[in-house]
């Protein structure tokens, strides 16, 4: 089945808390392969986690395209969860989203790639996020998508508490399904 259909099927990624959306398809890609080509990103070892995971729609790119082999996904909403279990079976993945808030994650375990789309989070959330990433020294690559910023590197730095190994590699314009709204993609990579 395909991922748009599987979407459809599930009543795509709104729920009752927090932002509903996801990027469009070429977008989508366009993210991956930038964690590939800048970060390593692989199916050999790599793990990406998506933190406000919705229905996991960015995970499942990433497996049906052969980016990774393992992934794993946070979301506080049930409701959005739930729709995961249902998006992922109907897709044949084996991929989780975990009903969590994201502040009360320890630790990223295995994760060698985050994928963020955090534009309904709040300050506190990216701070902790921040701290996640510093204790996970296995993190080599992180997607942040958001509204453009003009201190990208340093807003990441200074106000999320991003660990300094992790610079800019490249940044993008991305549109969202549906074709309204643009955002930016920042691709982060571990600095050499």
């Amino acid at each position: 089945m395909q991922i748009r259909t599987a979407k459809y099927r599930v009543g795509d990624d709104a729920g009752v808390k927090g932002i509903s959306g996801s990027l469009a398809r070429a977008s989508m890609l366009r993210v991956l392969e930038a964690l590939r080509d800048h970060t390593g990103l692989n199916k050999g070892d790599s793990v990406l986690v998506d933190l406000g995971a919705g229905i996991g729609e960015p995970l499942a790119w990433a497996l049906c395209h052969g980016f990774v082999s393992k992934t794993r996904g946070f979301e506080f909403d049930s409701v959005k969860v739930t729709r995961a279990a249902t998006f992922m079976r109907l897709l044949e993945l084996d991929a989780e989203v975990h009903e969590l808030d994201i502040n009360a994650i320890d630790s990223l375990g295995d994760a060698t790639h985050v994928y963020l789309a955090w534009q309904g989070f709040d300050s506190m959330t990216k701070e902790h996020i921040g701290r996640l990433l510093t204790l996970t020294p296995g993190v080599r690559g992180v997607a942040v998508v958001q509204h453009a910023s003009r201190t990208g590197q340093r807003f990441l730095h200074e106000e999320c508490g991003f660990p300094e190994r992790l610079m800019i590699e490249k940044h993008f314009s991305v549109t969202m399904s549906g074709g309204k709204q643009r955002l930016m993609a920042y691709i982060l990579g571990t600095a050499p």
